[in-house]
């Protein structure tokens, strides 16, 4: 966590920051409370103490607190169901205090689980809320409270019919003043030649200059009245005192009291952590604050808001998002803020209320276009619909509502989207040409909740009868209980009564499932392998080795062809499989193959360190040295089986069709030359562009190269003879991933035929 930074480390910032924000902040306050049916003075008082109180506990540089739009209506419904202003301010007292308590539990945690789509849809909703609500102010039309941002007005208008209204009512001084600050603004970003002082500072003090100029010319444009901030002018403390309410404790043990300060905690809490998660996202530095310490700040706040007369308060966006567009660096300008509000209701008004509405609102609809970020819309739309239609939503009903139904319509539809995503069907079909039976996997993810339950429950009941079925568990950290059940059920009685024979991977001991053993535990046990049980390809060792036979390992390499090609690769933890490979090797196989670079026997068979001799020559062909290898790999080192691997679309293949002559390659491809004149049945033209032409002659030339191995060597058609050693051939599809091994033309012992059924996953 970075230090707390000193207040006076950036006070040439932080200053100017926090007059921007007090300009803002001393309309909205008192509209706020207009709105809310409370005593004017109460969203000051808020202000106040948000700034000062709030803003010296905070750990957030650009948190702005105070009185919240988003409290308005159920603000005004509380005033009446509890039947006075004084009964309402105990709750919130007892709303502070349950944020305390909240803070100290560290219920802060739930920020983490803000989907950040919803969050986006939040802020953008909230920039066309400001643009839409702020649009008739800067066009002189004040009649809605500056601060009223619900979509439905306490005059039984709403935001699209005051929209209306502002064109029968325009007021060109108005007019003036917005566009005079809006350019001051721009002008002020664009050239930087006020060092200091904020673009929107400026516009404000343009647009009060400019009407100052207009009512001393006696101009029919003049903003006066209405048009201005209206803030009541007191005498001085002792009038501000008396304007003070006091929180009714005779009610303290009245249920509804209790209720709604219960009400108001936790929606001033979500709306605080709400903005904390929108201002991570709009600062350019990403600074982390820490959500629990903010909660126990806002209680103090509430508390004391509570006490002496104030409205309930939270962390507001719009302010903040201008606190943080006006260039504050730290708590000082949300604090300056604070004093500044005291200061004006003690001292000042009168100066105060010279400022234009139009020029507060000109400040606002730049920052509600800021907070609508046009780049960010691209983002959110580029992520598909699971991003983009929960981010709508929000958009559209904080809107249309207000700032926390929004992000509770936008949550429920974001969690839809969830619940549909983890409902897709895990169920994957894998069909392979070296498997008769249907093979059909089902792998849990890494948390398996009870969400996952009629996921699984639909699954299972989508496996046909009669097939070959694997549930994986090895990546799942966590089963729930009820999952569980589902699965015992099914291996205990679904599975049996359909005839599914099935095969159980990576479920830890305390789940009592039992997994299905690997090759290891089939191919080393006395019994012979039962029905079911897994094919896997392990680190071999030098026991292992001896107990297979060519066909055996003829298995192995269809099986992890067929789990390459279908994307089923086996774990594997390679630190080990050094340490096991240290002292010796004990491949089960040799593998002749191109040098094509799409052709990694290793990767092709999805096999381990270890597991295979990997020759590999442009062509696949045959010369002494390779023959020689082959020799060492069977007779010295035991490998059972030897693959004459050729593939599709080989560029040696098409070399030696067309006869190229070029050095050293000359002599390679003339050794094709035999598999080419064997192709007698493909039509003209015998050359590389004919495709035909070629694939028939790399399946030539692995079934000559295999003849060629057994009548060469003597040592290796003495291992054949034997029955200790297959030589097969096969061709790689580069298209596909599939090795199709050519069954017909295989020299393999014809007395051994036993086999282990065949599945579609290792486990190591």
């Amino acid at each position: 966590m970075r230090p707390r930074a000193r207040l006076t480390d950036h006070i040439k910032q932080d200053i100017p920051a926090g007059l921007v924000v007090f300009l803002i902040a001393l309309p909205m306050c008192l509209g706020i409370a207009l709105a809310s049916g409370a005593p004017l003075y109460s969203g000051i008082i808020a202000g106040i103490i948000g700034g000062l109180v709030v803003g010296s506990l905070s750990r957030s540089p650009h948190s702005v607190t105070g009185p919240a739009t988003g409290l308005t209506a159920f603000t005004m419904f509380a005033i009446q169901e509890l039947g006075s202003y004084e009964a309402f301010l105990l709750s919130v007292v007892f709303a502070g205090l349950l944020q305390i308590l909240l803070g100290l539990a560290r219920a802060g945690l739930i920020a983490d689980y803000f989907p950040s789509n919803v969050v986006q849809g939040m802020l953008t909703g909230i920039g066309l809320i400001i643009i839409l609500k702020q649009l008739p102010h800067a066009l002189g039309w004040d009649m809605d409270a500056e601060g009223d941002f619900a979509f439905f007005q306490n005059d039984g208008k709403n935001t699209f019919t005051e929209l209306g209204s502002l064109l029968s009512n325009l007021h060109p001084g108005a007019a003036a003043v917005s566009l005079l600050a809006v350019a001051g603004m721009i002008a002020v970003d664009v050239r930087r030649k006020l060092g200091w002082i904020p673009g929107s500072l400026a516009a404000i003090l343009a647009g009060l200059l400019f009407n100052e100029i207009l009512l001393a010319l006696h101009s029919p444009w003049a903003l006066n009245g209405s048009h201005l901030v209206n803030l009541p002018v007191t005498r001085g403390l002792a009038d501000f005192a008396q304007a003070v309410d006091f929180p009714d404790f005779s009610r303290w043990n009245d249920p509804k009291v209790l209720e709604f300060g219960l009400m108001i905690g936790l929606l001033a809490s979500v709306e605080t952590l709400l903005c904390l998660e929108a201002l991570s996202k709009l600062d350019p530095e990403r600074r982390y604050v820490p959500p629990n310490e903010e909660l126990v700040a806002q209680g103090v706040g509430n508390a004391l808001s509570g006490m002496i007369g104030g409205l309930p308060m939270t962390s507001v966006v719009v302010r903040s998002s201008a606190n943080l567009e006006a260039g504050a660096r730290s708590q000082l300008s949300t604090i300056c803020h604070g004093a500044l509000l005291l200061l004006a209701v003690l001292a000042m008004p009168a100066l105060l209320n010279h400022i234009p509405l139009a020029a507060v609102a000109a400040v606002m609809l730049m920052v509600g276009y800021k907070l609508v970020r046009p780049e960010a819309l691209r983002a959110i739309f580029a992520q598909g619909r699971d991003q983009y239609i929960p981010f709508l939503v929000t958009v559209g009903a904080v809107l249309l509502t207000d700032i926390l139904r929004g992000v509770a319509i936008g949550l429920a539809v974001s969690i839809l989207f969830i619940l549909q995503r983890n409902f897709r069907d895990p169920l994957s079909f894998f069909r392979n040409r070296h498997i008769k039976d249907r093979i059909i996997k089902i792998e849990l993810s890494t948390e398996v909740s009870f969400l996952s339950r009629a996921n699984v429950l639909v699954s299972l009941a989508s496996v046909p009868p009669d097939s070959r079925l694997i549930i994986d568990a090895s990546k799942s950290a966590y089963i729930d209980a009820d999952v569980l059940e589902i699965i015992r059920d099914f291996i205990q009685i679904k599975a049996p009564a359909k005839s599914i024979q099935l095969t159980l991977l990576g479920f830890k001991s305390e789940y009592a499932i039992e997994n299905t053993p690997s090759i290891y535990d089939v191919v080393m046990a006395e019994e012979p392998a039962q029905t079911g049980q897994l094919i896997d390809a392990p680190n071999l060792h030098k026991r292992l080795q001896s107990r297979l036979n060519p066909h055996l390992a003829l298995q192995l390499l269809k099986e992890g062809n067929f789990r390459f090609v279908n994307n089923l690769k086996a774990q594997r933890d390679v630190v080990n499989l050094i340490g096991i490979t240290k002292d010796g090797q004990h491949p089960f196989a040799t593998v002749l193959s191109c040098i094509d670079s799409r052709t990694s026997s290793e990767l092709i068979f999805d096999l381990g360190l270890g597991d295979i001799f990997s020759i590999r020559i442009a062509g696949n062909i045959l010369n002494e040295d390779i023959l020689g290898s082959m020799e060492f790999a069977c007779k010295v080192a035991g490998s059972k089986i030897i693959v004459v691997l050729g593939h599709s679309k080989c560029g040696a293949i098409k070399g030696a069709c067309d006869h190229v002559q070029m050095g050293h390659l000359s002599g390679l491809v003339a050794k094709v030359q035999p598999a080419i004149r064997k192709v007698t049945h493909i039509p003209p033209p015998h050359n590389s562009k004919n495709p035909d032409f070629v694939h028939s002659v790399a399946i030539n030339n692995v079934k000559w190269v295999m003849r060629d191995i057994y009548q060469s060597s003597e040592i290796l058609r003495e291992l054949v003879d034997q029955g200790k050693l297959g030589i097969v051939g096969g061709m790689y599809d580069v298209e596909t991933g599939i090795v199709e091994f050519y069954e017909d033309a295989w020299y393999m012992p014809k007395a051994q035929n036993e086999e282990l059924p065949l599945a579609a996953m290792a486990m190591n």
